[in-house]
């Protein structure tokens, strides 16, 4: 024992004066000796770090043995260095090595480290004040300012990691997927929030007008009945909201009435109660929203339901017609609506069904995918896509009023290209759509075509002696090889089929919806 600890205390002396050179090797020693246990998910306590830096030593011919005690304060130095960290678990000690003991954490944690977090963010302050960037963009630019530099470039991959860290630490402002923009002071984050904030607040007072809107036709409808009960007669007279009686007296039937067929007549009898036409017009939806608001609707649900319209409170399984119908939801915020409550045509509704929608409040440009300042987005009445005034191609020089109907130019390249422009007659086009197709003669067919612009496929009916059963039946193989036409106008004329299929089946269930509440 006495004479351990003098060898202890030999080398100890030995390390307190021994040069610079030798104690930077034993420290070297160490901490390559901690690096390759935590590799071998060992423990580096004094006992494994003196027996495999003795084992490594001795591999060298003129190295020298070293002591447990000399480790330790080999360790202690290091500790007091800060280049290791001592680690307490369980009531034993280890030893970590700083620089990959903090990377780890750092990495743990979803954070860069201070290395990673300087070189992006001196990429992006090289780029000019303001400039949106993509990591290919800001890949780009790192391989410029780094290309004289010892440091290993950067991987696109691990790049894009990087942003996404900075952008949840504050540093960085995401415009959209993969588009960051410099943001060390988080104004521009601030700035979104209050405008996200506001657009909220808007979309609440939009509602609450609509609302109070809803509730005053809904007390003026009911008025009108209660002064309709007191009047005599037994004559047939038409029985509806004010907007189809309007429709029905100025000779013109709205698109929603033509797609649900003409208002049924019932007799009227001394007060009996009033029971309005199911047609979607502005004033019946009113109705059966007011309704639903108060409770006596059909929707029996809250507003907050996930089954629910936002505006008729109906599943989709039954909208305000009681005719299922797909219900959109935002992707953004979870708004729910049935197309037929926004008002949207079967064509937008369709096309709104085709990728994700997004409400008026959330709507994002399609081009760049950024919201930017909501004022400057334009929704397509066509395609229900928004387009900032500057993404879109030809560049939108002045805003069209708000009650306007705006277009995109891929809409209004895709209608040029249909040939389908022209419009039919008002008389021939009314006559066509408010009546059964199924009950078409070949004539009527071949009138729908030529008015649709197709008169070789009219011309083909008439010869395969389709009529409007027959059309009703048809399916896309029957049409793109059995009329004899080219491809591209095959393909145009199922598509104008198949819509007047669909419009056929809404008419037949929104009739045995009325037959049945009769």
């Amino acid at each position: 024992m006495p004479e351990q600890s003098e060898a202890a205390q030999q080398q100890a002396d030995t390390l307190s004066d021994s040069s610079d050179r030798h104690l930077d090797d034993w420290m070297a020693t160490v901490l390559s000796v901690i690096d390759k246990l935590r590799d071998r998910k060992a423990r580096p306590d004094v006992e494994r770090i003196f027996v495999m830096a003795n084992r490594q030593r001795q591999q060298n011919p003129g190295g020298a043995e070293l002591t447990r005690d000399a480790v330790a304060s080999i360790l202690q130095r290091l500790v007091e260095q800060r280049q290791v960290m001592r680690v307490e678990y369980k009531g034993s000690v280890s030893y970590r090595n700083a620089s990959s003991w903090h990377r780890r954490k750092e990495l743990a944690s979803g954070r860069n480290s201070p290395d990673t977090t300087q070189r992006v963010l001196a990429a992006a302050k090289s780029l000019p004040d303001g400039a949106t960037f993509t990591v290919q963009m800001l890949h780009a630019r790192m391989l410029l300012l780094q290309q004289h530099a010892e440091v290993p470039p950067m991987s696109a991959t691990a790049l894009s990691e990087a942003l996404e860290r900075e952008a949840a630490a504050g540093r960085l402002f995401r415009l959209g997927p993969s588009r960051f923009q410099l943001d060390l002071d988080g104004s521009r984050r601030q700035a979104a929030l209050r405008r996200r904030k506001e657009r909220v607040q808007l979309a609440k007072r939009r509602r609450a007008a609509a609302a109070a809107a809803v509730a005053a036709v809904a007390a003026a409808v009911v008025d009108d009945a209660d002064n309709d009960n007191g009047d005599d007669g037994d004559g047939d007279e038409f029985v509806g909201p004010p907007a189809v009686k309007r429709a029905a007296g100025a000779g013109s039937t709205p698109l929603d009435l033509r797609l649900c067929g003409a208002p049924r007549r019932r007799r009227r009898r001394k007060k009996s109660p009033v029971v309005a036409s199911r047609a979607p017009s502005a004033s019946s939806s009113s109705m059966d929203a007011a309704a639903s608001a108060s409770g006596g609707g059909g929707g029996g649900g809250s507003a907050n339901s996930p089954d629910l319209c936002d505006f008729c409170q109906s599943p989709p399984s039954a909208n305000r017609m009681g005719v299922p119908e797909r219900m959109l939801r935002c992707r953004d915020c979870a708004h729910k609506a049935h197309p037929s409550c926004m008002l949207y045509g079967p064509e937008l509704a369709a096309r709104a069904c085709q990728s994700p929608w997004q409400c008026s409040e959330c709507k994002t440009c399609c081009v760049c995918s950024g919201s930017g300042d909501p004022e400057l987005i334009l929704i397509c009445d066509a395609c229900d896509k928004g387009y900032h005034v500057s993404c879109h191609r030809p560049r939108v020089t002045e805003r069209p009023a708000s009650d306007a109907k705006w277009v995109c130019s891929r809409c209004r390249e895709e209608e040029r290209a249909d040939g389908s422009g022209q419009q039919p007659p008002p008389q021939e086009s009314q006559a066509q759509l408010a009546g059964d197709a199924s009950l078409w003669s070949i004539a009527q067919v071949r009138s729908w075509l030529d008015g649709e612009g197709f008169p070789l496929a009219a011309q083909a009916c008439v010869e395969q002696e389709i009529d409007g059963a027959s059309l009703m039946l048809m399916k896309r193989m029957d049409v793109l090889t059995g009329l004899g036409l080219k491809l591209g106008p095959a393909v145009k004329v199922f598509d104008k089929i198949s819509r007047l299929q669909g419009r056929c089946r809404t008419l037949l269930q929104v009739k045995q919806c009325v037959s049945e509440s009769t």
